[in-house]
């Protein structure tokens, strides 16, 4: 999750012909500054430009009064505007492209609805407006960008445009037209923002030694059938004189709650093919009503 700070600036000026200023700043917790720039042309004016984020998350930004206006210029574990990395695979655009454990790694590193400067899923974008600007002349234009470079990166920006998002690089144009209607922009990030590692130097203060390590699936990554049928991976438990000790113990403590387990192989399917026995046990159903609208327990089917 990343954190936005709103700012707003003031310029009273005279102004030659061309010139720029800055209006309004955007600011992240110090780390970066999301600014606007107006070109006017030789006139003499007084601007004042506003951008609004969701200050009090609410989910809805208020430009007609002051909801989001009182407290933007601070950021608290309470209050100010956020936004977040936006790294789904909307379509499974990306995942649909994974044949083996590499070009999984390969596709977690570099392939995300971030990926590129296309918007796939505007329904994750915080959504900051800026105040309609009068009495600008057809000449005005505006732009907009991250001035702290590296944050830039992992930032992306958009204009909307009709029901679409355009995305507004530093070279991207905002017509007067645009400024006097106000700006509905939509942000979000690259990549998460992670805490720097702490404790962890990369060194390993055990000795290596010589050992085996336990293939131990967990019963619990199983399939409830019915309200008496479980389906559960094997566990794969040393047998004893012919009894599968941890089998038996996991067969008992099912039938505590009225259950008969039938154990599945998982070995040669799962773990020889480096994936895992929850992986296997994932299913999609269909139910006739709420869970916790049923009624009595015993008489819930699933």
């Amino acid at each position: 999750m990343r954190v936005i700070q709103l700012t707003n600036e003031v310029m009273n000026t005279q102004i030659p012909a061309p010139s720029e200023f800055h209006v309004l700043s955007f600011s992240r917790n110090d780390e970066s500054t999301l600014t606007s720039t107006l070109f006017l042309s030789g006139i003499s004016c007084a601007l004042k430009v506003t951008i609004v984020g969701d200050t009090n998350r609410d989910g809805i930004v208020d430009t007609t009064g002051d909801a989001d206006l009182k407290g933007r210029d601070t950021w608290t574990d309470q209050a100010g505007a956020i936004f977040l990395a936006n790294i789904g695979d909307t379509n499974r655009r990306c995942s649909s492209k994974v044949r083996g454990v590499k070009s999984l790694i390969a596709m977690l590193d570099t392939c995300n609805d971030a990926s590129g400067n296309e918007q796939r899923n505007p329904k994750y974008l915080a959504p900051p407006r800026t105040l309609p600007v009068q009495g600008l002349s057809v000449e005005a234009v505006g732009s907009i960008r991250v001035t702290d470079e590296a944050v830039a990166q992992n930032e992306r920006i958009f204009h909307r445009v009709g029901q679409g998002w355009i995305y507004a690089s530093p070279n991207h144009i905002f017509t007067s037209e645009d400024l006097r209607k106000g700006l509905k922009l939509g942000v979000d990030a690259r990549d998460p923002r992670l805490l720097s590692a702490r404790g962890d130097d990369g060194e390993s203060y055990l000795d290596d030694w010589p050992g085996v390590v336990a293939f131990y699936p967990a019963a619990i990554n199983g399939v409830v059938l019915s309200n008496t049928a479980y389906l559960a991976p094997n566990p794969w438990c040393p047998v004893i004189n012919g009894r599968d000790i941890l089998a038996e113990s996991v067969t008992a403590a099912y039938a505590a709650g009225g259950f008969d387990v039938l154990y599945v192989d998982d070995y040669f399917l799962a773990h020889a093919h480096s994936g895992d026995v929850h992986c296997l046990t994932n299913t999609i159903r269909e139910v006739s009503g709420k869970w916790w609208q049923r009624g009595d327990p015993g008489a819930r089917k699933v």
